[in-house]
């Protein structure tokens, strides 16, 4: 093949895996939990921070589960650098995920409810640390008044 045709045959390989991370994403935010399994190579190991999935099957299963807590989700694929040399490829990317809580089901109720108290607390203690700021302040000029 001539270097035109091996520059071409590049791009067109390097679009089809592009496609490919975007249809990742677009499957898993319609919840098509097979067409989304089918991104993945048979015998893929998808990891994660939190857990390592094996198969098709269970990293479709996983992220069903994982999902399900959410009214909606989008995810996003940016900064995609795919790397071709002959008949093998290597891609990264970022994946960029959007999570919309089901505020009706009572786990994510409770988890909002947390994240919730938390914040209160956060800003309770900000107070408080704000308020004794302005005290030592005030005493402060008091004492530089005298």
């Amino acid at each position: 093949m001539d270097d035109a045709g091996q520059q071409l045959a590049s791009l067109v390989d390097r679009a089809a895996i592009a496609d490919l991370l975007l249809e990742f994403a677009r499957r898993l935010d319609a919840g098509e939990w097979e067409q989304y399994a089918a991104t993945f190579a048979p015998d893929a190991v998808f990891q994660l921070p939190w857990s390592e999935r094996h198969g098709r099957a269970e990293i479709a299963a996983a992220a069903e589960a994982d999902l399900a807590h959410f009214a909606a989700v989008m995810h996003y694929s940016t900064n995609q650098v795919i790397e071709i040399d002959g008949d093998s490829a290597r891609s990264r990317s970022y994946l960029i995920g959007i999570h919309v809580p089901d505020a009706s089901d009572p786990a994510m109720k409770q988890a909002l409810e947390n994240a919730a108290d938390t914040a209160r607390a956060g800003i309770a203690a900000s107070d408080i640390a704000a308020a004794k700021a302005d005290a030592n302040k005030a005493n402060a000029q008091i004492t530089a008044a005298k």
